[in-house]
């Protein structure tokens, strides 16, 4: 009896196991892509950025020292921001060993406060700070004359 029983645990084991590692791997297939994007994200320092409203524009500030004016590539939409700079190749060439430049510079994504209106956004760059002001969205509508 001691024997049967054994070899029933071991089967019911073995069952268990290939079930475990049918749902490890299906589990793994379905955060492939967040993995992906997050060790893509590991070649990036995210810099320091603060956000405001200042009457009718959003301003974005963001902390890039090091950045080449030439590399900064800004993305608005209505309602995020992002950006990504890389370090400039005098720096890179200054100490070719740091790890620092190993990465491949700064990107962040953030979220806007309020809809704006990118077609009409500034941007200055300036002592490694990059200032972003965009104006706030005017209401969409039409305005109906009533008879």
């Amino acid at each position: 009896m001691p024997e049967e029983f054994e070899r029933e645990l071991r089967r019911r084991i073995e069952q268990v196991m290939r079930e475990f590692s049918r749902l490890m791997s299906s589990a793994l297939r379905t955060v492939e892509p967040v993995i992906s994007r997050a060790h893509a994200m590991m070649d990036y320092l995210v810099p320091e950025h603060e956000i405001y409203v200042d009457g009718d524009e959003v301003v974005a500030v963001i902390q890039i020292p090091g950045a080449s004016k030439d590399s900064i590539n800004v993305n608005v939409r209505e309602r995020d921001l992002v950006v990504e700079a890389g370090f400039s190749e005098e720096l890179r060439e200054k100490a070719p060993r740091a790890r620092l430049f190993r990465l491949r510079g700064y990107r962040c994504f953030m979220e806007l406060p309020r809809d704006v209106d990118p077609s009409a956004a500034r941007a200055i760059y300036r002592e490694g700070i990059l200032i972003l002001r965009i104006p706030v969205q005017k209401p969409k509508g039409v305005r109906i004359e009533i008879e």
